[in-house]
């Protein structure tokens, strides 16, 4: 069964795509590492919050 480009494991879209667009690559890598630890923070000013800080 052949298999499509949207089938690949993501880790092979990501390679690919760092190699052709490093900076965006990285753009984007920096901009989901933002939302990362903002998510973070705000689930630990909840946690906080709860415990009565």
């Amino acid at each position: 069964m052949p298999q499509s480009p949207s089938s690949k494991p993501p880790a092979e879209i990501d390679k690919t795509s760092a190699r052709r667009f490093p900076l965006v690559h990285k753009l984007i890598h920096f901009a989901d590492l933002r939302n990362f630890y903002r998510d973070m923070r705000e689930a630990l000013i909840t946690a906080n919050r709860r415990a009565g800080a």
